[in-house]
């Protein structure tokens, strides 16, 4: 490795290097950028899976066009948001994910200019070094950088624009499709020189533009397309030679040419198809062909199909082909555009000859004999074909001349058009019936379609056990058909079945995950209105059959935090701290372990087993009370039954709950009849009300002395037939419910919130955890009912009312200190639901956060110190500054608890390198790897996260000490 001064001295500065040691993730040399790129860069460096910043060294001032050259290469890559030039004089970072806006002068993306002096460099550092790039502070801080630039978002707006003009033009939408779609392959195939000059004068007699631009000239390339291709790719149909005139290939043309097609205006046509990654052509195609304004786009909804993003199909191959055979078959029965086989087939052909130039004939058998795909959509499989021909073509060290191109089908050999339950029995779908595969793939419909999943099972066959309204179960089991006992799975399901508490969910949940065992789970949750916007449901990976490191008794469950970063870039960010295991012991006992396991920590789970042990149920303390829970009526829907009894009465519509319902200023029942019949005794007073929905994560509730009807938005409690003391017992009930503690519950147990919708079905509700009626009657539930009525009538929850109501729920519950924490702590991570509260966990941990979280930590060890008859340790937090991208505390054998503070270092770099010479570890490159270090040295220990807030919390502090000590426990070192 030979780099040149600036370049070196650039990534020690910035920590991409320890001194001469690159870091995880930095190539140099030999980056494995696109072939067809142009700007050669020096290094790259890659955050976990993902590309995030290009290096390019000029010894040399550059100038204007060559730094506009550059940025648009990396732009076109679409999957790096940096490009960084290092000059002799300066270093410049730049946009690369802003589309280019000229060819002379790339300064309209310029980020940050620094000098090669040590003040610079340190900025530089803090802004967008090694550690605020891999702790995530750079995307916190840095607001320009957004994805919605990206070239395949762009591409996917800018081809939306022109279809719309053909179609005013007078083309069908579908004509318009297959027109740009086989021209764009057209360009393709002149970006990358496989159609050059002298082909396309012997083939049309002049130059590519000019041929796009007439209909002879056209459809004779197109002929030719059609021939190599096998009429796979965007045939030609009767209807668009009849309709296709020079003026609509006009527009095309000019538009590849970088004319506006609004003004005639000549612009920068930005793209370059050489550049651009096939996933992100292939996923272009997908979107474009369900474009919004297309009917398919409303089938496809109704069906549950939904774009697939790269991150994930990344984030599932590099499990599912990890360690695989070279010569594995894959199989995706649901494959839409084919974004899984595409980068399945790079994946293989890697594997098969990590050399980069693979035969011809390596690439061509890998796709033929182990790529294999299915979709009900013909113009899915023909996208799949397109986009695999073009992974193929991509592959080729040396795709020429055009002639040499022609393919084997891959339409009734490989890809299958035809119903996932069906497709192989009939036709040429029967070339897979019996056919076992090495690795099944996919992302299946989510959506409930109006049918039963139950009536695609053919035959006497038993339809296996799926889900109400759960389509991709049955895509799963019907996947099983092809598989053997060593077939590895990664499916993108719909995540709300594996968390809800419905009995025939919970059966036919864990009757797949006991079919599919070993599995592991990755919940996308967090992410829902991120990654998949057109899904109205969140998503669940279900990775199966792979070989887990974990425990054979346990189910890996990996819960991916939503962050600013993701936002913006599209990167997941994993701690260890976001990966836990469901023990399949607990799964006998409890219905809930999984959504517990994804969202709680062991202490969460180790309560609610406490709590569930000890407490009873609301359904239970209703049966004792003799009352019931009633959902609210329906005045519009449905059925017309007698309602004449409850005229007159006060009606509560929907909104928030106050605390103490004053009946006077509502409007009164006026309806004769309602939807479904209910008893005139369900609306007496005292009444305790329950909202479906939440209000800042805690339930809705609200007590009304006077009798009252309520709508569907609430379910409702009479305290009518209690002989004594009803409306205390209402108070005191209508006072629990709302606590945190209750809040706390919902969040780990309930059907859809924390994983769906911020609301509660009716088998929630009735499964919140309440005292007995004994409890609840006795003098240590007087404090709750005393401050409900404190709150009154207030739709602002007052929040020191609300932490006196807390307070005596916690007593009435008996919960320790460290019990108390970790319900408002759960609490906190539920408020998460809403975006104020996500964007505040993500923000700079402050000095006293720190020592409010060293002091939790030093209760748990300096306990088991005592114990032991041990010294005590005390802490140090290390004072940085707030732009900082981590945060250290250090825990030492002082004998005191108090937390003293360690003057801050001017070098973030120099102060992680002296800390790791001394307990001889290279802490940078840890923490770039797992995000969160715990580091035991002698007597020391050090505990080094990322510096948002959610790693700081005082329940944290108990959970880190926990696996200190279980470090100790295991004999682990560090």
């Amino acid at each position: 490795m030979n780099l040149p001064d600036q370049l070196l001295h650039t990534f020690q500065s910035t920590g991409f290097m320890s001194g001469n040691t690159p870091v995880p993730g930095l190539a140099i040399d030999r980056p494995g950028l696109n072939p067809g790129i142009d700007l050669c860069p020096d290094a790259v460096w890659r955050d976990q899976s993902q590309l995030a910043i290009v290096f390019k060294y000029t010894s040399g001032e550059p100038s204007g066009p060559q730094v506009a050259a550059w940025h648009r290469d990396v732009w076109n890559l679409g999957i790096a948001p940096l490009l960084w030039v290092v000059s002799p004089q300066s270093i410049r970072i730049y946009n690369a994910y802003q589309r280019p806006v000229g060819m002379d002068d790339a300064k309209e993306h310029l980020l940050q200019t620094v000098q090669f002096v040590d003040e610079e460099l340190a900025r530089l550092d803090d802004y967008a070094g090694h550690l605020a790039m891999t702790s995530g502070r750079f995307w916190s801080s840095e607001r320009r950088v957004r994805r919605d630039g990206r070239v395949d978002l762009q591409l996917l707006r800018d081809l939306q624009n022109v279809e719309q003009e053909l179609c005013v033009a007078g083309l069908p939408t579908d004509v318009a499709q297959g027109l740009l779609g086989r021209s764009i392959f057209v360009r393709y195939l002149a970006d990358r020189r496989i159609v050059g000059s002298d082909f396309m004068r012997e083939l049309c007699g002049c130059d590519l533009r000019t041929a796009l631009g007439q209909r002879e000239q056209a459809y004779r390339l197109f002929d030719w397309v059609r021939s190599t291709f096998n009429g796979d790719l965007f045939p030609i149909t009767q209807v668009e030679r009849g309709t296709v005139k020079d003026k609509h290939l006009k527009l095309v043309s000019e538009t590849l040419a970088g004319v506006d097609p609004a003004t005639g205006q000549g612009t920068l046509w930005p793209y370059r198809f050489d550049v651009i990654p096939i996933e992100f052509i292939s996923s272009i195609y997908e979107q474009f062909t369900y474009a919004a304004q297309d009917a398919k786009a409303v089938r496809a909804s109704r069906e549950g199909v939904h774009y697939t993003p790269v991150s994930v199909v990344n984030l599932i191959l590099d499990q599912v082909i990890a360690d695989s055979d070279k010569n594995a078959t894959v199989l995706d029965i649901s494959c839409g555009s084919g974004v899984f086989l595409v980068e399945a087939l790079r994946r293989l052909v890697a594997v098969k000859d990590s050399s980069t130039k693979p035969s011809r004939a390596l690439i061509r058998e890998t796709l033929h004999r182990q790529i294999f795909g299915v979709d009900k959509s013909e113009p899915a499989i023909r996208i799949a074909s397109f986009s695999l021909y073009l992974a193929a073509i991509e592959l080729d060290p040396d795709p020429t001349p055009p002639k040499a191109l022609r393919f084997d089908p891959l339409v009734g050999r490989n890809l299958f058009v035809g119903d996932a339950f069906e497709f192989d029995s009939h036709g040429e779908g029967r070339n897979l019936a019996r056919k076992k595969f090495d690795i099944i793939v996919g992302n299946p419909p989510w959506t409930y379609g109006g049918k039963s999943s139950k009536g695609k099972w053919s035959g006497e066959r038993q339809p296996p056990p799926v889900p109400p309204r759960s389509q991709d179960f049955a895509f799963v089991w019907r996947s099983m058909d092809f598989a053997h006992s060593r077939t590895r799975f990664g499916v993108v399901m719909r995540a709300t079945p594996f968390f809800a508490r419905f009995e025939p969910t919970i059966r036919a949940r864990d009757a797949l995950l006991k079919a599919l065992s070993p599995v592991a789970l990755v919940n996308l949750a967090a992410l829902r209105r991120e990654l998949f916007p057109t899904a109205t449901h969140p998503a669940i990976i279900l990775l199966a059959r792979l070989r887990l490191r974990s425990e054979q008794n346990g189910i890996p469950i990996v819960t991916v935090p939503w962050t600013s970063r993701f936002s913006r870039s599209g990167t997941f960010e994993i701690a260890p701290s976001d990966v836990r295991t469901a023990r399949i012991s607990e799964e006998s006992d409890s219905s809930q372990p999984l959504k517990a396991t994804a969202l709680g920590s062991p202490r969460d789970r180790l309560l609610l087993r406490r709590m569930e042990a000890s407490a009873t149920t609301l359904d239970s303390l209703l049966r004792a009370l003799g009352t019931k829970l009633v959902a609210g009526i329906q005045e519009h829907l449905g059925d017309r039954k007698d309602a004449s009894d409850l005229r007159d009465l006060p009606l509560l519509r929907s909104g928030s709950l106050k605390p103490c319902i004053k009946t006077r200023s509502l409007p009164r029942f006026d309806h004769e009849t309602i939807h479904r019949t209910r008893t005139r005794d369900a609306f007496h007073g005292p009444l305790v009300l329950i909202g479906e929905g939440l209000r800042h994560a805690r339930l809705s509730v609200g007590v009304s002395e006077p009798d009252l009807v309520y709508t569907g938005a609430y379910y409702g409690i009479s305290f009518a037939d209690i002989t004594d003391e009803r409306l205390e017992l209402a108070m005191r009930l209508g006072g629990i419910l709302p606590s945190s503690v209750v809040a706390w519950h919902a969040f780990l147990t309930a059907s859809e919130f924390g994983i769906h919708k911020r609301r509660l079905l009716r088998v929630d509700v009735i499964n919140l955890p309440t005292p007995s009626l004994d409890v609840l009657r006795s003098a240590d539930a007087a404090p709750i009912a005393n401050a409900t009525r404190a709150l009154g009538d207030s739709r602002v929850l007052d929040s020191g009312l609300l932490a006196v109501l807390d307070k005596a729920v916690f007593d009435l519950y008996g919960l320790n200190p460290h019990e108390r924490l970790v319900v408002k702590d759960g609490v906190e991570r539920a408020k998460r639901e809403y975006q104020g509260a996500r964007e505040e966990a993500e923000a700079a941990t402050s000095t006293g956060q720190l020592e409010t979280y060293a002091r939790q930590f030093l209760s748990v060890i300096n306990a088991w110190q005592r114990a032991l008859n041990r010294p005590s340790f005390g802490a140090q937090i290390v004072r940085l500054r707030q732009e900082s991208p981590i945060r250290v505390v250090w825990f030492q054998r002082v004998g005191t608890e108090v937390v003293d503070r360690e003057e801050p270092e001017s070098d973030l770099n120099t102060f992680l390198d002296r800390i790791g010479k001394r307990i001889r570890l290279n802490i940078r490159e840890r923490l770039a790897l797992v995000r969160e270090l715990r580091v035991h040295a002698g007597n020391d220990l050090l505990v080094i996260k990322p510096s948002s807030r959610r790693y700081w919390t005082p329940a944290t502090g108990l959970n880190d000490a926990d696996r200190a000590l279980g470090d100790g426990l295991r004999g682990d070192p560090r």
